[in-house]
């Protein structure tokens, strides 16, 4: 009798044993729609992103350089992406169109992501890196001029030179949080004639050779390009912005270990690991791929086993 009862049991455990091993693994049963912006930091943080969740067995569909910043939300509130990365000031300002400035950076990204939640859409939280919209020059002319701010730009322009030649990316031009804010607060104007409308990355080199007085970007943009001035912001035009990932709801919801992954990945995206990884970028015949996979390995997060509190070190 006593051996009967051992092998039912026996029995029993091997069918569980047998269930569970047959149990759909949801990482392959839920693809994950990673999207980004056609911009070159967008790019980089979507690659390294596809990068990271592949090697933890995800399987990933590929939308990276999807458009504009716009069109990556639109994807995403109508759930035809499921990721993507964005700064907390453009998605209030531009893409939840607030127009009441929040200048504390905790206090933006605490409502932005209590107004998504709504969209079926969380925000986790943010990365260690923050931008802020910067108009800046090159040192040499800037010095010449005596011109350290926005306010006396604005006053240079007004009284002494309307014919300033101004770079900017075309979606940073008709918008509050652009360069038609920028006038309404500073009271001065562009001529239409004289903007050129560039990549930031690509305005702020052309500073250097001249084509440009002015060029209108973010500091993440402007940190790798030497011999710049950036104009004080004066009148507060500016609130400071952090760089967060946003992921569908229901993603998450059938996903449970997907968060604290990102989260993890989060933690590794500091401004001097990003700017680090945007100028390696930069370099001719260099795939964006490959450079995601180094830093990954650099920060213990792929190639390795980690344990659940291990914090990725700095990238030498």
């Amino acid at each position: 009798m006593a051996k009967a009862v051992r092998c039912g049991m026996a029995l029993c455990l091997l069918s569980l044993a047998l269930a569970a091993a047959c149990k759909p693994d949801p990482r392959k049963a839920v693809p994950i729609v990673v999207a980004s912006a056609r911009s070159a930091e967008q790019q980089l943080l979507g690659q390294v992103t596809i990068v990271y969740l592949r090697e933890l067995g995800y399987q990933i569909e590929d939308k990276t350089s999807l458009g504009s910043s716009a069109m990556v939300r639109r994807a995403l509130e109508a759930g035809n992406v499921d990721l993507c990365w964005e700064y907390t000031g453009v998605t209030w300002g531009e893409h939840l169109a607030r127009d009441q400035p929040i200048m504390d950076s905790d206090e933006l990204y605490r409502r932005v992501r209590e107004e998504d939640l709504g969209k079926g859409i969380v925000w986790l939280p943010p990365s260690a890196t923050r931008y802020t919209p910067v108009l800046a020059m090159e040192k040499g002319r800037a010095a010449e001029r005596k011109l350290t701010s926005i306010s006396q730009l604005a006053d240079y322009i007004n009284k002494v030179n309307p014919d300033v030649r101004l770079c900017t990316p075309p979606e940073l031009h008709d918008t509050a949080r652009g360069i038609r804010g920028l006038e309404r607060v500073y009271s001065f104007r562009f001529k239409p004639g004289l903007i050129r409308h560039v990549s930031a990355e690509r305005g702020f080199e052309q500073l250097r050779t001249g084509l440009c007085d002015c060029a209108f970007g973010y500091t993440t943009e402007a940190a790798s390009v030497q011999g710049l001035q950036w104009l004080r912001d004066d009148r507060a035009f500016s609130p400071a912005s952090d760089l967060a990932v946003g992921v569908r709801a229901s993603v998450l919801g059938a996903l449970p270990e997907l968060e604290p992954e990102l989260v993890r990945l989060a933690k590794a995206i500091t401004q001097e690991n990003l700017a680090r990884l945007a100028s390696q970028a930069a370099a001719p015949d260099v795939k964006l791929e490959t450079i995601a996979r180094r830093f990954l390995s650099d920060q213990g997060l792929i190639g390795r086993r980690r344990t659940s509190t291990e914090t990725p070190s700095p990238t030498p």
